[in-house]
């Protein structure tokens, strides 16, 4: 028995996970052919998406992003309780080192960062609010997959191959699974470079509370220049303060 076909509200639907960073503007003839729709029908899925705010006009039969997804991020930052409870401490956190605080989380099977809040100085991070990080580089994607559950650490696993070469990280599953035992055992991650070459980044993870799991990872991210001034151990403690409290908030 074949599969059942998307519905048209599915279809519709599926229309804006097309459009990334490298396709950031799709016309109605790639899109109904990605849909395997015939064009008027793609026009209908379209109208609705622009009267509704998703989607707009590039061109006359172009369409990018819509100011509705900016409306939807307003309310994603007013109502994150992660974000609310981490916003203050990553605040203090700048303050007294003078770094650069990353708030990152894990979305589906991505792991994005939700805030940075700067410091005076010039981090220049690449990386912003809602961009996709590098599953297996960086400080924050290393600790939040390290505490994952084995089976959906070996979905990612699976579904990831070619990312996974260019990561240095074992390609066998047992040394991949112990590599990131050992991240879980350590309770934080140094990337020293891995990212960006200039920069460095200590992370840890904002654990829950009575339950296995993580509600992401906080970074403070500097140039290799300026974490080899300072104790690390020092910088771990007070990002593992400021994680602890968030925890207890959101319990």
């Amino acid at each position: 028995m074949s599969e059942k076909s998307p519905s048209s509200l599915v279809r519709m639907l599926m229309v804006l996970d097309f459009f990334t960073e490298a396709t950031p503007i799709w016309s109605v003839e790639d899109i109904a052919q990605k849909l395997e729709v015939s064009i008027p029908t793609c026009y209908r899925y379209m109208k609705m998406l622009v009267e509704s705010g998703w989607l707009t006009h590039q061109s006359e039969s172009c369409y990018t992003f819509g100011p509705r997804i900016l409306v939807m991020d307003y309310y994603v930052r007013q109502s994150d309780p992660v974000l609310r409870a981490s916003v203050p401490l990553m605040q203090e956190l700048v303050a007294k080192t003078g770094f650069e605080c990353v708030l990152s989380a894990f979305y589906g099977d991505r792991v994005l960062d939700s805030h940075h809040e700067k410091s005076n100085g010039k981090t220049f991070l690449s990386y912003g609010r809602g961009m996709p990080r590098p599953l297996f580089q960086g400080g924050a994607p290393k600790v939040i997959l390290a505490h994952l559950p084995n089976r959906q650490l070996r979905k990612i696993y699976d579904a990831h191959p070619e990312e996974l070469k260019q990561s240095g990280i074992p390609e066998d599953w047992d040394g991949f699974r112990a590599y990131y035992q050992g991240i879980k055992k350590r309770r934080f991650y140094y990337s020293a470079g891995e990212l960006e070459s200039h920069l460095g980044a200590l992370s840890v993870p904002i654990e829950k509370q009575g339950q296995p799991g993580v509600w992401g990872a906080m970074s403070l991210v500097a140039e290799l220049s300026r974490f080899e001034v300072v104790d690390l151990h020092k910088m771990k403690e007070m990002l593992e303060g400021a994680t602890r409290s968030i925890s207890h908030n959101l319990v």
